[in-house]
């Protein structure tokens, strides 16, 4: 039963009753430092220290520096919108913080950087672009309770300690070794960084495509430096989803070290890799090793984003034969139940999708979205359970932001 062949009411009515639980009461804050008509605040900064809990904050077109908040608002951008510097720090439990569409880098400061630090509460982010030039921090998540990460796009990578994260249809590059020569000494040479880092973490990975950073020839006096692999994660549990389009690729030995680097590479914990994710070595180095525990199986996972159509369209990948139900609620800190880890509040889910799978593929839908100003900024997240009817398991989550 396909969601085209309900009545949209059928499922606006019901989530229109679950957003306004979360929208009333709220302001809408617009920033423009060009101080175009009906501007509130002309510094991002401003409007971060003056904004409750709950507050939507539309940035136009320019560059701004943000600092820190420990609020749970909705920032929302678009083409144009640069911020320096960005600090996500102790937001508390309960409270939402949501970033959507702009660019996180330097520019007057060389400190920029999008840092997610010590939450109890969610964080999400949605289009984001980091890291354009060689020097500027990576995104850092660090002791964070529930970080996702959707259609996004980090040049110099992710590192994250100590945290639960998932990551969909993302894009991310890990840096390339270095060994320059200063006053004639070798100067501070490292290896290439993986795209991803993860310490003592949980993440899930679906429909990402990684690649580590290259190797360095030798530069006399300094030596040759040897590539990174796409994700590197130590004392954590990884789960990798997707079909062949997600691909982990260790990063160039262009420094003919003939260093053997596989594609992903544990120290301890455990890895969950879909058989359908082209993982890809250097040197020979395998498509992963050094983990406790490593199962290969195909996995169910979600893909999609929200559209300025007022909808949401989504992808569920799974097996012939499968059925699936698709959940849709608000957010919250992943939890684990007998079938999965449930990334959705279980007191307020609503069904927007039920399929068999006839063959092997993803399977498309769409969830109308109610047409009301104060849900801008709202992040809503999707979770199926999908296998053989009496071996159901959660998906990967996929968590959108509305911006209509």
């Amino acid at each position: 039963m396909s969601l085209s062949k309900l009545a949209s009411a059928t499922i606006v009515f019901p989530l229109l009753a679950l957003c306004t639980q979360v929208a009333s009461a709220q302001r809408t804050w617009i920033v423009d430092g060009n101080r175009g008509p009906g501007y509130d605040q002309v510094t991002l900064f401003g409007a971060l220290f003056l904004a409750n809990p709950g507050d939507t904050i539309l940035v136009r077109p320019g560059s701004y520096f943000a600092g820190q908040t420990n609020k749970g608002v909705r920032i929302i951008g678009g083409p144009g919108v640069l911020i320096d510097q960005l600090r996500v720090d102790a937001v508390p439990a309960g409270q939402t913080f949501s970033l959507r569409s702009v660019r996180v880098d330097e520019s007057s400061s060389t400190m920029g950087s999008l840092i997610v630090w010590n939450c109890l509460g969610r964080v999400h982010l949605d289009e984001i672009t980091s890291g354009s030039s060689y020097g500027s921090p990576r995104v850092l998540v660090y002791n964070s309770a529930s970080v996702t990460i959707n259609n996004s796009k980090f040049l110099r990578g992710i590192e994250c300690r100590y945290s639960s994260v998932a990551l969909t249809s993302c894009e991310l590059a890990g840096d390339p070794a270095q060994n320059g020569v200063y006053h004639g000494k070798c100067f501070l040479p490292s290896p290439g960084w993986p795209a991803a880092e993860f310490v003592g973490s949980t993440a899930v990975l679906t429909d990402v495509t990684m690649r580590g950073g290259n190797g360095v020839p030798a530069n006399a006096p300094c030596p040759a430096m040897v590539p990174a692999p796409a994700v590197s994660a130590a004392s954590s549990r990884i789960v990798i989803a997707g079909d062949a389009t997600s691909r982990f690729v260790a990063g160039a030995d262009t420094g003919k070290t003939q260093s053997p680097i596989p594609a992903i590479r544990g120290k301890g914990g455990g890895l969950l890799l879909d058989p359908r994710v082209q993982l890809v070595d250097t040197n020979g180095g395998g498509r992963y090793y050094g983990f406790q525990n490593a199962y290969e199986r195909p996995l169910p996972a979600l893909r999609g984003k929200a559209t300025f159509a007022k909808s949401i369209v989504g992808g569920l990948l799974s097996e012939k034969g499968h059925l699936a139900v698709t959940f849709l609620g608000l957010p919250t800190n992943p939890i684990d139940i007998p079938i999965g880890q449930l990334w959705i509040d279980p007191t307020a889910m609503l069904v927007v999708d039920t399929t068999v799978f006839s063959q092997t593929s993803w399977h498309m839908f769409s969830v109308p979205l109610p047409s009301l100003p104060a849900l801008r900024g709202l992040p809503l997240v999707l979770q199926s359970a999908a296998g053989p009817s009496l071996g159901l398991e959660t998906s990967t989550p996929l968590t959108v932001v509305i911006d209509q």
